[in-house]
């Protein structure tokens, strides 16, 4: 793989993650909306970090196990792990 084509996979990956960031927040926002309430700022950007900081956390986990040729097993095993334990995480944090 040449180095500009994996330099444009790897800008591609972040402006995904960047706008699957915003989804959360948008759907909450259509939410409060549709109730007629009010936006919460405070919510929306939690939310927002929240899904960045996941996300985040997913895709390194990722590339380490393509980059260690771990099996599909043991990737699907960490990477599983990594999520219900960010997930509690959050879930203690709000």
């Amino acid at each position: 793989m040449s180095v500009d084509h994996a330099r444009h996979a790897k800008r591609r990956r972040l402006a995904a993650i960047l706008v699957a960031c915003l989804v959360p927040a948008a759907w909450d926002a259509m939410h409060a909306l549709a109730l007629g309430t009010r936006l919460e700022p405070s919510y929306l950007a939690f939310t927002t970090l929240g899904v960045l900081g996941l996300l985040a956390a997913l895709t390194a986990a990722f590339d380490r196990c393509v980059a260690r040729r771990m099996t599909n097993a043991r990737c699907v095993a960490l990477t599983a792990s990594l999520a219900v334990g960010l997930g509690v995480a959050e879930g203690f944090a709000g």
